[in-house]
């Protein structure tokens, strides 16, 4: 008898807690404590593979703090720009992506006072010369034409835009210039509650003309307010515009309207490559460390300043191989013969500076197993 009381007392306990969690249950639903929950633990994954590796085919170059020493506080003179753009482009990089917005024309109160010394001595007798003399110290001068004429021989630049994002969809009036709607996808109308924008701030115009594509670079919101997801496609009137990664890709790739599609709460389809989206169109930002990436520091890459590494592919897939713990498995060399210790050299123990010309560096192969056993 007192065994059954127990067990009909256990019972009624397994009903409290099983009623207890439900009610809990119940209570972050309606409070919405679940989605706040998931994104935590999105954020504990991320953390988790922070060090994953990264692919080599994008390289970061950065306007960092020492880049800013070497050629002065910013903003830069459009001018380096193009100089970047050009050497990047020399080098066959085949996209490239300018990740500044320039929506307006460059102040340079020097060019307007040699356009105000023209016009006032234009069509004065004897001043022919002079008027030369100031239209060529004009097109050194003009930074805009400089960066204009650059991306226009590249052919390969991809620039960003900023859309005023809303709530939700309006019939705006505000028109879009062609070189700017010539950027929405074709063949894809917006449905469902794709994020909408109502205004946007497109690149200065001779800019927007003369490159491959534009795309947005808006980030969405999360309820803790931290940058988490990145909106693939923005609505603007019922059409959609791609964002600035969506246009590298695309561009990267070659791919057409025939190449991809878009399944709002699946995915985004490129070819064969499936990315996971959500209703409004957004894609959860992946994180990686900076160290993952392969990044130079913008001055380096502009004075000429790189570095050399390479590996033997022994077991020809394309990738160097290895241990859990990250060292080599196969031979690997760096420029000016610099060795690593437990991590790769330091970029000032790689690098060397290229001259017009012929450039040698001799690599010797290194194993990081005699390395280990040399020390």
């Amino acid at each position: 008898m007192a065994s059954a009381s127990k067990r009909r007392r256990i019972a009624w306990t397994d009903v409290a807690i099983g009623a207890a969690v439900s009610a809990l249950v119940m209570l972050a639903f309606f409070l919405q404590w679940g989605d706040g929950l998931e994104l935590k633990l999105y954020d504990v994954r991320e953390k988790m593979q922070a060090e994953k590796q990264v692919g080599k085919d994008v390289v970061y170059i950065g306007i960092d703090d020492r880049s800013l020493q070497e050629i002065g506080s910013w903003p830069w003179p459009r001018s380096i720009m193009a100089a970047m753009v050009d050497k990047l482009s020399k080098a066959n990089a085949k996209v490239i992506g300018l990740d500044v917005l320039y929506a307006n024309p460059e102040l340079n109160p020097g060019l307007v006072e040699l356009q105000k010394l023209e016009k006032e001595f234009s069509g004065k007798k004897g001043a022919d010369e002079f008027i030369f003399a100031l239209q060529d110290s004009e097109h050194n001068l003009d930074d805009d034409q400089a960066l204009a004429s650059s991306l226009a021989n590249a052919k390969n630049v991809v620039l960003p835009m900023v859309f005023v994002l809303s709530q939700s969809m309006a019939n705006n009036t505000k028109a879009v210039p062609p070189e700017i709607g010539q950027n929405f996808l074709a063949n894809l109308k917006s449905s469902g509650p794709i994020t909408a924008a109502s205004d946007f701030i497109p690149p200065y115009e001779p800019f927007a003309k003369e490159v491959k594509a534009i795309g947005h670079v808006n980030l969405g919101d999360s309820p803790d307010s931290v940058r988490r997801y990145y909106p693939l496609v923005v609505d603007y009137n019922g059409k959609l515009f791609p964002s600035f990664a969506l246009q590298m890709l695309l561009a990267y790739y070659n791919l057409t309207s025939s190449d991809y599609s878009f399944n709002p709460g699946r995915d985004l389809t490129l070819g064969r490559a499936h990315i996971p989206i959500d209703d409004q169109g957004r894609m959860l930002i992946p994180y990686y460390k900076r160290e993952q990436l392969p990044r130079f520091y913008f001055s380096d890459v502009l004075s000429g300043r790189v570095p050399i590494e390479t590996f033997q592919d022994i077991n020809s897939n394309n990738k160097m191989d290895t241990t859990w713990f990250g060292i080599p498995l196969e031979p690997f060399g760096f420029s000016r013969d610099a060795r690593p210790h437990f991590s790769k050299p330091r970029f000032a123990e790689v690098k060397f500076a290229l001259v017009p010309g012929t450039n040698m560096q001799t690599l010797h192969l290194q194993n990081s197993i005699s390395l280990i056993a040399a020390k």
